[in-house]
């Protein structure tokens, strides 16, 4: 073979080692740039945050700027308008986050996830996905100097690796530290900033959170979420957490242009699966579609109401006499027990509402009924127990300072309370039926909308849907309440009434850009999941009624 052939054929295998080589670290990156960053973490933790899509969480939150209420609310503070908020975030963070183009300008890359890792000796960690690693460095370099006053520049080995890290002038222990590995930047701040990206850079994926069973269990329930954390089994250090929370728990915010959603879950002992097995049950529609349906605000629980007694205290604590708390505890606790599983309640605001003056948070001086009204309803186990319990309720007006007169109204019984402020609530008994109103002129159209199908219309879709699917919720109709407000008369407004109605009507107009907001709990595959939802005002949708 000639010496031209020969070098020929070195050539070409040089060129061929090359192309395998280059194939082999192109293949390396895309393989580590695609691993799941949370084998950076160790399973023993406090908590991890992780933002799966940068760029995804700016377009969720970007239409929120444009909301009435984000106006107000910016103006409060001090800025011009809402996107004079969003430009001093802007300049806080480096970049604007609704601007996929403009991460990936700081060097961020917008399509990968960030995380935010918090170890058990405190601190916080974290995973920057880098578009352009240099970039990313200097947005770094320049926060720190900005923020911590950290400009000297030093470096520490960590294996085969290099920490970088930043002090402040005079200061031995570093103030920051980072390393870029794959196609990331590991950053942490504070005295233990070096030991804790040292730990991220040598941690084994097989003892990382990426393969942590639990958080493995939770992750598919948390599938699409803009932004979601998880509080660790190891946080769970105190007897109140640990008995919440014995497998941890996650939470995730769910973005978009007609919702906000920030929703929990929290996987239960069995034990635990069976004390929250009343959340199974949905709310009754019946019960719904017989409140009043111009309540702005509903309030239901589908299990056994027994189970509400723990929470009782916290009401009767507001009686005035103290020696009427007792016997008012255990008539309220023999009332739940009576009654069969499913309770649901409602408030509208009261036809004679008067806001001259702020109403003082006291039996005593105030009667709430002459703010709203009440609507409530559930079944008795025993009609006959349940009657022989109202007639008991009359012992307990010269501890009130009350008096009860019993009646019989359409052929339901009724007891109801009154006192020096005027007509408290009144309890009625129909057909199994057992009915609580407040104010003045709602017993009568309550007792009516027993006899009758029922209707009650919600203007959110979404919520009517959870109503009829969530075993406990509270909802608040806002574009109802604003309504409600709006119509109060100037009279009701004391001195200056037409001045001060008209700002609230300003208000009142930016909340109706707020459809619903809803809490609502329910348990399932052993699993609570609690649901924290507010819904923006987007195309009209007709009114859905509740259970269909």
């Amino acid at each position: 073979m000639s010496k031209k052939k020969t070098a020929l054929l070195a050539l070409l295998l040089v060129a061929i080692g090359a192309a395998i080589l280059l194939l082999l670290l192109k293949r390396r990156t895309a393989v580590e740039a695609s691993a799941d960053p949370l084998e950076l973490f160790s399973g023993n933790c406090n908590a991890v945050a992780v933002v799966p899509s940068l760029g995804q969480l700016g377009a969720g939150v970007s239409g929120l700027p444009k909301l009435r209420l984000a106006e107000v609310a910016a103006s409060l503070q001090g800025y011009p308008n809402a996107e004079g908020f969003m430009a001093e975030l802007n300049r806080e963070l480096g970049f604007d986050l609704r601007d996929p183009n403009s991460i990936r300008a700081a060097g961020i890359d917008p399509d990968r996830p960030l995380v935010v890792f918090m170890p058990p000796q405190g601190g916080s960690v974290l995973a920057v996905p880098a578009s352009d690693e240099s970039k990313l460095e200097q947005m770094l370099v320049r926060h720190a100097a900005d923020r911590l006053a950290a400009t000297v520049r030093g470096s520490v080995k960590a294996g085969e690796r290099v920490i970088q890290t930043l002090s402040e002038p005079n200061k031995p222990a570093p103030s920051v530290a980072w390393a870029l590995w794959r196609r990331s930047l590991i950053a942490a701040a504070g005295n233990n900033a070096v030991e804790a990206v040292r730990a991220a850079l040598e941690q084994k994926p097989e003892s990382s959170l990426a393969l942590d069973a639990r958080l493995g269990a939770l992750r598919p329930k948390l599938a699409g979420a803009q932004a979601w954390a998880y509080m660790c089994p190891s946080f769970v250090t105190s007897p109140a957490r640990a008995e919440l929370f014995p497998y941890g728990a996650g939470v995730g915010l769910w973005a978009s242009a007609s919702e906000l959603r920030l929703g929990v879950q929290a996987p239960l002992t069995e034990a635990m699966a069976a004390q929250a097995g009343a959340l199974t049950a949905p709310v009754d529609p019946e019960l719904l579609k017989r409140l009043d349906p111009t309540s702005f605000l509903l309030v239901g629980f589908g299990g056994d109401p027994a189970l509400l007694q723990p929470y009782l205290s916290l009401f009767v604590e507001m009686v005035p006499n103290p020696a009427a708390r007792r016997p008012i505890l255990d008539a309220a606790q023999a009332i739940l027990a009576g009654l069969k599983p499913g309770v649901a309640a409602g408030l509208k605001l009261a036809s004679s509402a008067s806001f001259a003056a702020v109403p003082e948070l006291d039996l005593r001086r105030t009667n709430p009924f002459d703010y709203v009204a009440l609507s409530a309803l559930g079944r008795a186990r025993d009609p006959a127990g349940a009657a022989q319990l109202m007639d008991q309720l009359s012992a307990l007006g010269p501890l009130l300072g009350a008096k009860f007169e019993s009646r019989e109204v359409g052929g339901a019984k009724v007891v109801t309370a009154r006192y020096h402020l005027g007509e408290g609530a009144s309890v009625a008994l129909r057909d199994g039926w057992v009915l609580a109103t407040g104010g003045q002129g709602q017993l009568d159209p309550a007792l009516a909308r027993l006899a009758g199908p029922g209707t009650f219309p919600v203007s959110e879709p979404g919520a009517a849907k959870a109503l009829a699917h969530d075993g406990a919720f509270l909802y608040l109709d806002i574009p109802r309440l604003a309504e409600a407000v709006k119509a109060v008369p100037d009279s009701a407004w004391g001195v200056g009434g037409f001045a001060i109605r008209a700002a609230v009507s300003n208000w009142m107009d930016a909340l109706a850009q707020i459809r619903g907001l809803r809490l609502s709990a329910s348990t399932e595959e052993k699993t609570l999941s609690v649901q924290l939802v507010l819904t923006l005002a987007g195309e009209p949708a007709p009114a859905a009624e509740v259970g269909k």
